[in-house]
């Protein structure tokens, strides 16, 4: 067994080169480094802060330097790349946040919270391994890998961007697996860089031979691989990864992560990813992990709480308690004309009672305004939608409930905000919130107008079809009103006491 010392400790009789490491922050990091048991041998210096770090750096020479995920971290890789671009930067990523836009400034690894002891001092390793080998961060975001020969990591994003704006687009999924080498050990305790690339090299082999057709693979981080699926639900892309791991030269762990349940843009697929990565790392070899919980995901009592929430929403607006619920309703109504499932029709209701939530954000005196709002006000409105999302985005596992909430406002002509999507650009969920909501707020009383009869608020859910709202929604929207259904006749009660969202 090879010792750990500090950066601090005298070499003694022990005079063979041993790397330096440098932490910032301390904490789980040097004390994995620090273990008595480790395998890997190397001198580790701590500091607090990143400014400490790089005044360190000018003073001494250190092969690799770990700092945790944030505004900091992007700075001190810059400086690093200036200072010493031969340092090996690892960031630990926390509170989902991906590392590839790290990697993409300079990051040589990253690892996902919370700490697995074994995975920094493996990455560590596979860190001075690779810089032995004269890799830099830059040939890990070279667009062919010189290893396996296969894309990097910017033609994984580049690709991540394409495929789920066509899954969008064709309401289908996306799913995505990170694989990552067990490196095992020789005889002597250490891991064979000959051997690991040769192993790298077949597992790229394996993957790009047995991938299904229309799938992508890729290089990521250290001793990682990404497979892109397009079109299979993250449940698919378990069993085909059970599927190819038994073709594997070598135990691998994988992390499993699906759109849109998962993520519905590249960075939070990622994260999603990489922590059931992290998951599958903690359960042992050749283990696939699924990022969220297959469990039905919103209790009764949970669902109870989430009303009670509503009706809050609905008095900070100065509205009587329904409009949420009212939009709730005609919004489910929608929901079964077009056979969506349970599990959809659900994340539709939370979408539905929680909608304006984002309203909180906004003054009161603008909320409460009688009459027209002037471009300044209206700015400060349409951010609601981002609060609400911003607010709700720790607590909801699920991403279609943000994706409808956030979208809620778009307009089928791609007019409306907050980011002009047109079309089936926009998610369905939400084009099925934004017809309820608009009929609600037409059937209720306006601080500046009076409500519409039924006559009326058909006739204007006739004339905003295919430019602000989705055309065959506003079909079905009128069938149901047309046939007198109860739903939307008790939903229109309901909201006639209320007072519609001014935006």
């Amino acid at each position: 067994m090879i010792g750990v010392r500090g950066a601090g400790d005298t070499e003694g009789e022990h005079t063979a080169f041993v790397p330096k490491v440098l932490v910032v922050g301390g904490g789980p990091v040097e004390a994995a480094l620090l273990e008595d048991d480790s395998n890997l041998a190397v001198q580790v210096a701590r500091v607090q802060s990143w400014v400490e770090a790089l005044v360190r750096m000018k003073q001494d020479r250190f092969e690799v330097a770990v700092i945790r995920s944030g505004p900091a971290a992007t700075i001190f890789l810059d400086e690093v790349r200036r200072l010493d671009p031969d340092c090996g930067v690892v960031v630990v990523t926390r509170n989902g946040d991906p590392v590839s836009s790290y990697l993409r400034r300079g990051a040589i690894a990253g690892i996902s919270e919370p700490i697995d002891p074994a995975q920094i001092r493996r990455v560590i390793a596979d860190v001075l391994a690779g810089r032995r080998s004269g890799l830099t961060a830059e040939h890990y975001l070279e667009r062919i890998d010189p290893v396996t020969g296969l894309p990097g990591i910017w033609q994984l994003e580049r690709s991540l961007e394409v495929k789920l704006a066509w899954a969008a687009r064709r309401s289908q999924a996306v799913a995505l697996a990170l694989f990552e080498l067990e490196m095992p050990a020789d005889p002597a305790g250490r891991p064979s860089e000959e051997r690991k690339r040769a192993l790298l090299h077949e597992i790229g082999r394996v993957l790009r031979a047995r991938a299904p057709a229309g799938a992508e693979v890729t290089r990521y981080a250290g001793a990682a691989f990404a497979l892109v699926l397009p079109g299979r639900s993250r449940e698919e892309a378990v069993e085909l990864v059970e599927t190819l791991l038994t073709a594997m030269p070598a135990p691998m762990r994988v992390g499993v992560a699906g759109a849109p349940e998962d993520g519905i843009d590249p960075g939070s697929l990622l994260a999603a990813a990489e922590r059931a990565l992290g998951q599958a790392g903690s359960a042992g070899a050749k283990t696939a992990v699924v990022s969220a919980s297959a469990r039905p995901w919103r209790s009764r009592a949970e669902m109870e709480i989430l009303e009670s929430l509503a009706t809050m929403i609905d008095a900070k607006e100065f509205q009587a308690p329904g409009h949420s619920g009212g939009v709730a309703e005609v919004a489910d109504q929608l929901a079964r004309r077009l056979a969506l499932g349970s599990r959809e029709r659900q994340c539709l209701k939370v979408a539905a009672l929680l909608h304006d939530l984002g309203k909180i954000g906004v003054p009161e005196a603008i909320l409460r305004k009688q009459g027209p709002l002037t471009p300044e006000e209206r700015e400060i409105v349409q951010r609601h939608p981002y609060f609400a999302c911003l607010l709700l985005k720790q607590a909801l596992d699920l991403q279609e409930v943000l994706a409808a909430i956030y979208h809620h406002h778009e307009r089928y002509d791609g007019a409306g905000y907050p980011t002009g999507l047109a079309g089936e650009e926009i998610p369905l969920l939400a084009r099925i919130l934004c017809v309820a909501d608009s009929y609600c707020a037409m059937v209720a009383d306006r601080p500046y107008r009076r409500r519409l009869s039924a006559e009326e608020a058909r006739e204007e859910l006739r004339r905003n079809a295919g430019s602000q709202f989705d055309p065959e929604l506003v079909g079905l929207l009128l069938a149901e009103l047309e046939a007198g259904a109860e739903l939307v006749r008790e939903a229109g009660r309901t909201a006639s006491r209320t007072r519609a969202p001014t935006c």
